[in-house]
C-alpha cells in the first residue's frame, strides 16, 4: 500500500514538472525567434559597416542556440500564435476591398496574410527539425528537405509587392499599415531564410550524425524507447531529457566492456608477440604491462563515451562532452602509440645488434625520440585545429617572442647541441663503461637532453649533455688491448731476499704465459685507418711495460675490471 501511495505521489509531482517544462520550452523558442527577428530588423536598417559585423555574429549565435534548443527540447509542436479568427477576418476584408477596387487595402491584407502563411511554414519547418532529431534522420535528408522549403520560400517572395509600386503618403493610414506589414513580412522571411541556410550548411546540428549511429547504437535506443512499457516512463523522464533506452544501453555498455576486457588483453598480447616481440624476448612481461595500461584506459574511456552519449544524446551537454572526449582520445592514442614505439624499438634494436655488432644503438634511439616529438607536435596541431586555433598565428607569435623564448630555452638548447656533438664525435655508445666528471658506470641511454649512466652500485645518474660536452670523458671500452694495472706489493724487512727474487720470477713467468695478459713478444695488427695527425700508439692506447721491484706493470686483454694478484 505504501508503495502504491509513493507511485501516485511521484506521478502527481512529476506531472506538473512536465507541464512546466513544456511551457518553458514554448517560451524559449518564442524568445529566440523574436530575438532573431529583431536582429534582422536592425540589419535591414544598418548602413554602418562597423555595426554590421557584431550584428551578424549575434545572429549566428542565436541560430546556433535555436538549433541546440530544437535538438534537446521536449516539445513536439511549436506554439501557434496565429488565430483562425484573424485569418478569416483578413480574408473577408480583402474580398470586400477587391470588389471595391481598393488596391492599396487589398495589398495591405495580402501582406498580412502572407506573414501569417510564412509564420505557419516556419513553425512547420521547426517541427520537422524536432522530429528529424527525435527520429535520427540523416544529414542528406535534412539538406534535401531544407532546399525544397527554401525553393518554395523564394517563389513566394517573388509574388510579394514591389516597394516601388507602393505610395509614399506617410499620412495615409492604409499606406502606413501596408508598409509595416511588408517590413514585418520581409524580416520574417529573412529569419526563415537564415534558418534554412543554417540547416543546409550545418545539418549535423540536428541530425544524429555521430559515428556511433553506424554501430546501431541510436537504433537500439530508439527500439527500446518504442516499447509500450517504456513509453510511459519516458514521458515522466522527459523534463530531465533522458529516456529508458539511453539508460539501459549505457548500463549494457558498461557490463559488456567489463566482460570484454580479458579478451582484448589476450588479443593485444598475441599481436605484440607476433608483430613486435620474439617469443623468448627479455622483459616481455614488462612490455605487456606497459602496453596494457593505455589500452585499459582507452577501453574504459571508450565505454564511458558510449554510455554518456547514450545517456545524454538529447541534452545540451553532449556537444561539450564530445569536445572533451576528443582531447582525451588524442592523449590516450598518443600514449598508446608511444608505448608501441617503445616495444618496437626494444625488439628491433636487439635483433639488429645481434646481426650487426657495430650498430650504433644510440642513433636508433635518437631517431625514435625525434619521431615521438613529431607525432606529439602533429597531435597538438590537430587538437588546436579542432578548436579553431590558428597554427599560423602561433608561429607568428613565436617569431615576435623568439628572443625571449631563446633566452628561456638556453639550457635546453645547449643540452640539445651537446647531445648532437656527443653523437657526432662518437665519444661513447650505449653499454660503454665510462668515467665522466668523477661519475663512473655503464651508459644506459643517450638522449636529446641528457645521458643516463648506471653506476656499479646500481644507481642511475643523469648528466646533462652540455656538461658532458665540456668534460673529460674516459671510455674504458675504447682500449685497443687492455687496461694497464699498477699495484704495489709490500714486504717486511725480515723477508728473505732470495724468496723475494723467487716470487718476482714466478710473477714474471705467470704474466708472460697468461693468455689474458699482453705480452711484448706478441703483435697486434688490428689497426683502424685514421686520417689524423696523431700517434698510432697513442690513438690505440697500446703501452706495454715491464716489471720492477717497486711495482708490476700489467696489461690485460679483455678483462674490464682489475684483479688483485695473490700475495
Amino acid at each position: 500500500m505504501r508503495r502504491l501511495w509513493l507511485i501516485v505521489l511521484t506521478c502527481w509531482l512529476v506531472g506538473p514538472v512536465n507541464s512546466r517544462a513544456a511551457q518553458t520550452d514554448s517560451e524559449s523558442v518564442s524568445s529566440i525567434l523574436e530575438a532573431l527577428n529583431q536582429l534582422n530588423a536592425e540589419l535591414a536598417g544598418t548602413q554602418n559597416e562597423e555595426a554590421l559585423n557584431p550584428l551578424l555574429e549575434q545572429k549566428n549565435l542565436k541560430l546556433d542556440e535555436l538549433f541546440r534548443f530544437l535538438r534537446t527540447t521536449a516539445l513536439e509542436k511549436i506554439p501557434d500564435n496565429i488565430k483562425k479568427a484573424d485569418v478569416d477576418f483578413l480574408s473577408s476584408r480583402m474580398a470586400i476591398n477587391q470588389q471595391r477596387n481598393n488596391t492599396l487595402a487589398v495589398k495591405r491584407d495580402q501582406a498580412k496574410l502572407s506573414y501569417y502563411q510564412s509564420q505557419q511554414n516556419l513553425n512547420d519547418y521547426l517541427e520537422y527539425l524536432i522530429a528529424a532529431s527525435n527520429n535520427y534522420v540523416g544529414s542528406a535528408a535534412i539538406i534535401a528537405h531544407s532546399e525544397q522549403v527554401l525553393e518554395q520560400l523564394n517563389k513566394r517572395n517573388k509574388l510579394n509587392i514591389e516597394p516601388t509600386a507602393l505610395p509614399l503618403d506617410a499620412e495615409n493610414l492604409v499606406s502606413g499599415q501596408l508598409r509595416q506589414n511588408i517590413d514585418e513580412l520581409s524580416v520574417l522571411n529573412n529569419s526563415f531564410h537564415d534558418i534554412l541556410m543554417f540547416a543546409i550548411n550545418n545539418p549535423d546540428k540536428i541530425s544524429a550524425s555521430h559515428w556511433f549511429k553506424r554501430l546501431t547504437l541510436i537504433s537500439a535506443i530508439d527500439f527500446i524507447n518504442h516499447i509500450d512499457v517504456f513509453r510511459t516512463i519516458n514521458h515522466k523522464l522527459a523534463p530531465f531529457k533522458v529516456d529508458m533506452g539511453g539508460l539501459l544501453i549505457a548500463l549494457a555498455i558498461a557490463i559488456a566492456v567489463f566482460f570484454w576486457y580479458p579478451f582484448v588483453k589476450k588479443s593485444c598480447n598475441w599481436v605484440l608477440e607476433k608483430q613486435f616481440l620474439n617469443t623468448q624476448a627479455e622483459f616481455s612481461d614488462s612490455i605487456y604491462r606497459d602496453v596494457h595500461r593505455p589500452i585499459r584506459y582507452l577501453l574504459l574511456f571508450f565505454s564511458i563515451d558510449l554510455a554518456t552519449y547514450a545517456l545524454l544524446y538529447k541534452t545540451e551537454y553532449k556537444a561539450s562532452f564530445e569536445q572533451i572526449a576528443f582531447v582525451i582520445y588524442a592523449a590516450l592514442y598518443l600514449w598508446l602509440g608511444f608505448k608501441l614505439l617503445d616495444a618496437l624499438l626494444f625488439a628491433q634494436i636487439n635483433r639488429l645488434t645481434q646481426a650487426k655488432k657495430d650498430l650504433r644503438r644510440e642513433l636508433i634511439n635518437l631517431g625514435f625520440q625525434a619521431l615521438k616529438g613529431l607525432i606529439f607536435a602533429a597531435i597538438l596541431a590537430l587538437i588546436l585545429n579542432h578548436f579553431g586555433i590558428s597554427i599560423t598565428a602561433i608561429v607568428s607569435t613565436l617569431g615576435i617572442g623568439g628572443l625571449a623564448f631563446a633566452l628561456a630555452a638556453k639550457d635546453t638548447l645547449s643540452n640539445l647541441f651537446g647531445g648532437i656533438m656527443i653523437l657526432i664525435d662518437n665519444l661513447f655508445r650505449m653499454g660503454d663503461w665510462v668515467e665522466i666528471g668523477g661519475e663512473e658506470g655503464t651508459v644506459v641511454e643517450i638522449g636529446l637532453r641528457s645521458t643516463t649512466i648506471r653506476t656499479f652500485d646500481n644507481a642511475m645518474i643523469t648528466l646533462p649533455n652540455s656538461v658532458i660536452s665540456v668534460s673529460s670523458v674516459r671510455n674504458w671500452n675504447r682500449r685497443a688491448v687492455g687496461r694497464r694495472i699498477k699495484m704495489h706489493i709490500g714486504v717486511t724487512y725480515e723477508s728473505d731476499m732470495n724468496a723475494i727474487r723467487q716470487a718476482l720470477d714466478d710473477i714474471r713467468d705467470m704474466l708472460r704465459n697468461h693468455p689474458g695478459i699482453a705480452n711484448p713478444k706478441e703483435k697486434y695488427k688490428k689497426v683502424a685507418r685514421k686520417y689524423q695527425l696523431t700517434s698510432l700508439g697513442a690513438c690505440r692506447t697500446i703501452k706495454i711495460g715491464g716489471l720492477t721491484f717497486s711495482g708490476v706493470a700489467l696489461l690485460g686483454k679483455s678483462n674490464p675490471h682489475s684483479k688483485r694478484l695473490p700475495s
